[in-house]
């Protein structure tokens, strides 16, 4: 008969809960607060800008510059680092859009992205994706959007793949365990990573994704 293997768990100490909760945007009052980019080093500047503005790029993959019908888009990014218009404190009505790249609408022009075509239907549409998000990201967005907007009815999240984590590094900024981006070659990485994947099991992850859902 096939041992089976026993499911290691890792425990947060109190001083670990209280840095988490110390730099978690479900501290946010109000809509004038929430960041997109939070404590976050961005790793991909050059396809998902941070500061407001009008940005258009062709799209990217294969690019050609030399081709004529080669397509453009255009991201319009607000104050607080989020893709679309941003309502007031008072608005009512709303509805939360949260995700990752595929709510933002990574590579498209609004009218191609869902939110776009949500958007052109509803009033007080609000597009809180974020390119990279992990769950748990998504979860402390929604209660942070929730708290900050009273008029929030109803809210949209499309998930990511549960084994999406973040951690907090010694720079107190947020990291991604999966996907890695541009951290591999951190000697702090390799070591959250290496430790990241020995001790958790398929179990631990589904637990936590899950806790993420049931917290939202």
């Amino acid at each position: 008969m096939k041992k089976k293997k026993k499911t290691e768990t890792l425990d947060l100490t109190p001083q670990h809960l209280e840095r988490i909760q110390a730099l978690s945007p479900s501290r946010v009052r109000s809509p004038e607060d929430l960041s997109a980019w939070s404590n976050m080093n961005n790793w991909e500047t050059d396809r998902c800008p941070q500061k407001p503005g009008r940005y258009q790029w062709l799209s990217h993959v294969e690019k050609n510059m030399s081709d004529p019908n080669w397509p453009l888009f255009e991201y319009e990014i607000n104050p607080q680092g989020f893709r679309g218009t941003w309502p007031n404190q008072d608005a009512q009505d709303l509805t939360l859009l949260l995700g990752c790249s595929f709510t933002f609408g990574e590579g498209q022009d609004k009218p191609d992205t869902f939110w776009g075509i949500l958007d052109s239907r509803l009033s007080g549409v609000i597009n809180l994706g974020v390119p990279g998000a992990g769950h748990s990201q998504i979860a402390e967005l929604f209660w942070a959007a929730s708290r900050a907007w009273r008029g929030a009815t109803r809210a949209l999240i499309t998930w990511p793949n549960m084994t999406r984590f973040h951690y907090i590094n010694s720079e107190h900024k947020i990291w991604p365990i999966h996907p890695h981006q541009d951290h591999a070659a951190s000697p702090e990485f390799v070591g959250v990573w290496n430790g990241f994947w020995n001790h958790w099991s398929t179990t631990n992850i589904w637990h936590s994704f899950a806790r993420s859902v049931e917290l939202t």
